[in-house]
């Protein structure tokens, strides 16, 4: 359990910083190499490129967008705002909401949608389903 909270908290690190997950397993194959001789540890770390990006995406970032949604929902006021991007043939539409917090506002991304459709219907359900 204990390494398993450690490869999460250097993805966590690295998502928030910007770093790629490339740069992820290169931090990851030095830390391995610094402390190789005092952490069993730090020898059995293994967070590659793929076991980053699942992490990413299959742990944090639902646990992150349902902690927005939540916050949202006691905030009462809020804006969502997106825009869409192509890439080939298909749209892509990053979700931004802002809202306001008792620390202050307060934004996020909830969701990223990639849609070939281009209709103001099709905008409007992906809106309302980035919302849930």
């Amino acid at each position: 359990m204990h390494k398993i909270s450690i490869e999460g908290t250097f993805v966590y690190h690295g998502v928030k910083h910007g770093h790629s997950y490339t740069s992820q397993q290169c931090t990851i194959n030095l830390v391995k190499n610094l402390f190789e001789s005092s952490s069993t540890v730090a020898k059995s770390l293994s967070c590659a490129k793929t076991k980053s990006r699942a992490i990413a995406c299959n742990v944090l970032a639902p646990y992150f967008t349902r902690k927005i949604l939540d916050e949202v929902l006691e905030a009462h006021f809020y804006s969502i705002s997106f825009d869409a991007s192509n890439k080939g043939n298909t749209k892509t539409y990053p979700f931004v909401i802002q809202y306001f917090s008792d620390i202050g506002v307060k934004k996020g991304l909830i969701d990223f949608i990639e849609d070939s459709r281009e209709t103001a219907l099709d905008i409007f359900n992906n809106t309302s389903n980035a919302r849930r």
